[in-house]
């Protein structure tokens, strides 16, 4: 979080610095006169909002996003609460430089996940496998995880996890962290590989 913070503060004078409203840490943490703050969140209130219109499941969700007084309804296919965080923050991005909303509706709709990015795969049998392998870190997992568990099925939840790397020393600390979440989740079952 602090070196993180300090990117903020390269920002010049009476620059924007656009920060979420809905981490519980940052808000507290950052605040400077030098610059304009604009903040961006689903949950507390905001200059910069997401709301959702639609659960579309499997299909993702119809949004509005509200930056200020415009308004922007768009389809994404992208799945998961984290996603939407995404979303939120590229386009509060992109509207605060000057961005058409035009174009800030078409690159949502357009958007695709990357492959190994919570990317649902249908097999020939029917099921759907969810390709998150790309470098997880702990509050990735969790996201994964409880974005499976949101999402309809009628068979079983299967989690297939292998190890979070490039952690340092506290490794053994999240590993054994990410465990717990999972012993309390409704998971049916659970292959730890590494």
């Amino acid at each position: 979080l602090e070196e993180k913070v300090t990117l903020f503060y390269q920002t010049k004078e009476g620059g924007i610095v656009i920060i979420n409203a809905d981490d519980p840490y940052l808000p507290k943490r950052y605040w400077n006169t030098r610059q304009k703050i604009s903040k961006f969140g689903i949950d507390k209130p905001s200059d910069l909002r997401l709301v959702v219109e639609k659960d579309l499941g499997w299909e993702g969700f119809d949004i509005v996003l509200q930056f200020r007084e415009e308004k922007i309804s768009a389809r994404t296919s992208l799945l998961g609460k984290h996603n939407l965080y995404n979303i939120l923050s590229a386009t509060s991005i992109a509207y605060c430089a000057g961005v058409d909303k035009e174009h800030i509706k078409e690159a949502v709709e357009a958007f695709a996940p990357y492959d190994e990015r919570f990317r649902p795969v249908k097999s020939q049998k029917g099921y759907v496998i969810i390709d998150d392998t790309y470098n997880a870190n702990p509050s990735s997992m969790e996201w994964a995880i409880k974005t499976m568990l949101g999402l309809p099925t009628d068979g079983k939840r299967i989690a297939v996890l292998g190890d979070m790397q490039e952690l340092g020393d506290k490794t053994a600390f999240y590993h054994k962290k990410l465990g717990q979440f999972l012993n309390e989740s409704k998971i049916d079952k659970i292959f730890l590989i590494g």
